[in-house]
């Protein structure tokens, strides 16, 4: 793991008189949106589901999966790319809907599954079918936590250039400090995007960290 303060000498060379704590606030939000535009952390996992006992009918035929279970406390879920369930993919669509939803119907769920995250650490599925035990597959992006203190080496190793520009660019765009740069800010938001995009294409050809397919407790 590499600690935060690692990228401070890369960020410090051009916001001049900025306090370390502040540098590091900035790198952390960078990394994270790096892993949020690039998706560089991406889990997958299958969850097996005991209708009768898993599935809430008292909840809109809901059920809630604790993430914990499969992936680390250090990251928090932001998307759901792709659900199947029993090997059949189903469109999904997030919705911020509280769990005490009496009617779900206002909320027009006909044929497809609906998800939100209740909490950082779960997220809860509706409907379910009641009477059949099935298997739920989610291939989901995860980013770092804002409290995060040291990353994975994969990201000072091979995006350090695309956090220290991201960091730079908020930095420089803060008003009326003695770093503020507004036009050198654009330039680093620039090269910012240039570098997330080539994160992208990494990714594409595999070269990114952290993609797994679990089964239960089983990793594979």
């Amino acid at each position: 793991m590499t600690n935060i303060s690692s990228f401070r000498g890369g960020v410090l060379s051009e916001v001049i008189g900025c306090p370390p704590l502040i540098v590091d606030q900035a790198v952390v939000d960078a990394i994270i949106q790096l892993c949020r535009d690039a998706s560089l952390f991406v889990k997958s996992f299958e969850h097996d589901v005991d209708a009768s006992a898993d599935v809430d009918t008292t909840d809109n035929d809901s059920i809630t999966i604790d993430l914990s279970t499969y992936v680390s406390d250090t990251l928090r879920p932001i998307t759901v790319k792709e659900l199947k369930i029993d090997g059949a993919k189903w469109e999904t669509t997030e919705k911020e809907l509280e769990n005490d939803v009496a009617d779900i119907s206002l909320y027009g769920i006909t044929s497809t599954k609906f998800f939100n995250f209740p909490t950082i650490g779960t997220i809860k599925i509706y409907p379910m079918d009641t009477t059949d035990d099935v298997a739920v597959y989610l291939d989901m992006v995860w980013v770092p936590l804002r409290t995060m203190t040291s990353i994975d080496d994969f990201i000072f190793d091979n995006h350090r250039e695309a956090v220290e520009a991201r960091a730079k660019w908020n930095l420089m765009n803060q008003p009326e400090k003695k770093w503020t740069n507004i036009d050198l800010a654009m330039l680093k938001l620039s090269e910012y995007s240039r570098k997330m995009e080539e994160a992208k294409i990494a990714k594409l050809m595999g070269y990114t960290f952290g993609s797994m397919r679990v089964k239960q407790m089983r990793f594979f």
